[in-house]
């Protein structure tokens, strides 16, 4: 199996519904960015 997109919505602290695309073929690299109290260590918790 292989983890395309993930949708949530009104989880922890990601109001309204987010989503994020991860990489496919050729491009193999998914970088996840963002500024300080934007929830990137409550994005690897899911």
């Amino acid at each position: 199996m292989k983890l395309l997109e993930l949708k949530v919505k009104d989880f922890r602290q990601f109001y309204g519904e987010q989503s994020i695309r991860f990489s496919n073929g050729e491009q193999n690299i998914t970088v996840i960015l963002g500024e300080n109290g934007n929830g990137k260590p409550g994005f690897l918790e899911l």
